[in-house]
């Protein structure tokens, strides 16, 4: 009775101690993911007529809280010149598109660049306010977001049991899509590490462990077999982190693994057809199986692999012309930029020089994550779990707001449940 007294007084002085800047953009960080994962997932309500509404009272909300809070911490200029190389490249990127005139909304039109760089700066300086509030402010977005998660992700379940490719079509209102799924993939690794080796109070860890039971549940039967494929490999890592292994000794595991599966690679072969076979995956699920096991019988690349092959070339086409600064925009060509890996697109689009610009803004957060940080071995963790983002960048774009939010926002933040270990080296005792 008495520890619970003193834990309530203890509580009501870290309220008290929180200033209204922390609280406002607190509150701005917990609209904004409402907005971008329990509503605009949804593809019925991205559709509607209050959605730009909706986006810019998002951006303006979010930008006065950000200017609010990192004026009070004296921290405004910092990250401003952390995100400085993207916010050039954004405005070369407006510059040429504004003497293109070419503004197509097209899913392969080089004004979806524009978009990609503007959610990076954003993202990256949302998530680095983040790390100016107070561990308890901290919490409790994570604690709501994780119950957003969960309550977000159950309608689809009702769909996919009704069509299996659901989630792969347009079609099919109410449900999460592919961007949703990408994005939980490396959160789910990271929370996995955390409930194992992290310190989380009971009524988080209820909440946690739902949100990886529904949303690895979902990714699993939302036939998408690279988000399988990665979210095991997330897992795995999660698993790895449990145990005081050196890093050589999960490279050598992961290299191990490769060579049995070459090895093996015509019985697996023979295992793949027979489960694409099963009445189990939907359409889309069967042909990817059927690519897959093409590729390990050595018959060539199946359709998935020669699609995304054609866009890949497509943009490294563009980055030819014009090696420097990317594409000049003036192209009427459909496929002129893939958009469906991340980094042959982007010198398609950037360059060189916007190539350099976006790694350089990359490192800079990092650097300022560390500090902010200063717990090796959760940076370890961390990183570990990047990892299985760069692999996604080669495959599907990362640069989208919902998937940067979570790696660059979120994830981070977790670091409050890791005491650190000062005796282990840069990967694992």
């Amino acid at each position: 009775m008495l520890q619970n007294v003193i834990l309530t007084k203890q509580r009501m002085k870290i309220k008290c101690s929180i200033t209204s800047a922390e609280k406002f953009y607190a509150f701005a960080t917990i609209m904004s993911l409402m907005w971008q994962f329990c509503i605009v997932v949804y593809d019925i309500v991205l559709k509607s007529p209050l959605s730009t509404f909706v986006t810019i009272a998002d951006i303006l909300i979010w930008g006065i809280a950000w200017l609010n809070l990192t004026l009070q911490k004296n921290q405004a200029m910092k990250q401003i010149k952390n995100v400085l190389p993207a916010i050039i490249f954004l405005v070369i990127l407006a510059i040429k598109l504004l003497i293109a005139n070419n503004f197509s909304d097209d899913y392969f039109a080089p004004s979806r660049s524009l978009y990609q760089i503007y959610s990076l700066i954003y993202a990256l300086l949302w998530g680095m306010a983040i790390q100016l509030l107070p561990t308890y402010l901290k919490n409790k977005i994570i604690y709501w977001f994780y119950l957003m998660l969960i309550v977000t992700v159950i309608p689809s379940y009702f769909y996919v049991f009704q069509n299996a490719d659901a989630l792969r079509d347009g079609g099919f209102y109410g449900h999460v899509d592919f961007q949703y799924i990408y994005a939980v993939i490396p959160l789910i690794g990271l929370t996995v590490i955390a409930l194992l080796r992290g310190n989380v109070n009971k009524k988080m860890r209820v909440v946690m462990t739902f949100m990886v039971i529904s949303n690895a549940g979902i990714v699993l039967i939302s036939n998408f077999a690279t988000a399988m494929v990665l979210m095991c490999l997330s897992i795995f890592l999660g698993l790895i982190f449990t145990k005081k292994m050196r890093f050589v000794y999960v490279v050598f595991t992961l290299v191990f693994i490769g060579i049995l599966a070459i090895l093996l690679r015509q019985p697996l072969a023979e295992i793949v057809t027979a489960i694409g076979n099963s009445s189990i995956f939907g359409d889309v699920m069967k042909r990817r199986l059927y690519d897959i096991s093409k590729l390990l019988k050595g018959d060539g690349v199946g359709w998935s692999f020669t699609a995304r092959i054609i866009l890949m070339e497509g943009s490294w086409h563009s980055f030819l012309q014009n090696p420097i600064l990317g594409i000049s925009f003036d192209y009427s060509g459909r496929n002129v930029l893939g958009f469906h890996e991340t980094w042959i697109t982007l010198l398609g689009y950037g360059g060189i020089v916007g190539f350099v610009f976006v790694v350089i803004t990359l490192i800079n957060y990092y650097r300022y994550q560390n500090k902010c940080i200063k717990n090796t071995y959760f940076m370890n963790a961390y990183f570990s779990i990047l990892l299985v983002v760069i692999i996604l960048s080669f495959l599907n774009p990362i640069i989208t707001k919902s998937n940067l939010m979570i790696t660059v926002g979120i994830m981070p933040i977790l670091s409050i449940y890791f005491a650190p270990r000062k005796k282990e080296s840069r990967f694992g005792k």
